[in-house]
């Protein structure tokens, strides 16, 4: 018992290995649609531009595909855990709440960003195969390299820790609460942030307002200074956290 509450980087690895044997042939599908429906869409268009190959609308609609479909999965990646007849397996399994979440969540993120970008790279290649043989168009690879694509693989792993969240703490249709639930937590924190904003104007006045603006530019770039540091360094902590200590209560 003691050996299993220390951390094993193998059991970890053992934990993700199982996961992907269990659900290669589904995402092998998932992904096999996702490059079809690229490669027809691109085809299409090509054909309405009379033969014009628009690369940026295939990377657009690339990161489009890679940003949902990764929170999706990320919604869907205890279901093994919500599952009635398999539920109680997964929590006897031998290792600890650390290591599953660390599992799973290197799965969702880490993992399926390297395997949607190589996807998304292969797609590149089959499509500007078809297309050079039909429309007779330059051949273009999608670079998972440049600074744009980087990004939004950066800001994927940080809001895909919320559905990480979702997808322990409810049971069932986890992207849809985990969305709602984002977007009420939205709508109270505009209405708290009009009431402080409204609060503050009338205890200045327009005048003093006019008279402290330089003042209020300072203050208003640290507000964005601090929200960029939180959001870049303290969301993705915050919610595996979260995420931690619930599994623990789950499996009690």
């Amino acid at each position: 018992m003691s050996t299993m509450n220390k951390f094993s980087f193998r059991r970890t690895t053992l934990l993700m290995g199982r996961y992907m044997a269990l659900n290669f042939k589904h995402y092998a599908v998932i992904f096999s649609t996702m490059c079809g429906v690229l490669v027809g869409i691109s085809l299409l268009k090509t054909w309405s531009n009379g033969g014009a190959y628009d690369t940026d609308s295939l990377l657009q609609m690339g990161k489009l595909f890679i940003f949902l479909m990764g929170l999706i999965i990320t919604s869907t990646i205890f279901k093994e855990l919500g599952a009635k007849t398999r539920g109680w397996f997964y929590m006897m399994l031998p290792a600890n709440p650390l290591e599953k979440l660390l599992a799973n969540w290197l799965i969702s993120s880490v993992v399926y960003a390297v395997v949607a970008s190589v996807v998304l790279v292969l797609t590149s290649m089959v499509n500007s195969l078809f297309i050079s043989l039909i429309f007779n168009e330059a051949f273009y690879i999608v670079n998972p390299f440049r600074m744009e694509f980087l990004k939004l693989l950066l800001h994927f792993c940080i809001i895909q820790s919320v559905f990480f969240l979702g997808a322990i703490y409810f049971e069932k249709n986890n992207f849809f609460k985990t969305l709602l639930a984002i977007v009420v937590f939205n709508m109270g924190l505009m209405v708290i942030i009009g009431i402080v904003a409204k609060f503050i104007l009338n205890s200045w006045g327009l005048t003093d307002v006019r008279v402290k603006q330089s003042g209020n530019t300072d203050s208003l770039e640290l507000i964005l200074l601090a929200i960029r540091i939180g959001y870049y360094s303290l969301i993705v902590p915050f919610f595996l956290t979260v995420s931690y200590f619930r599994l623990k209560e789950r499996e009690v």
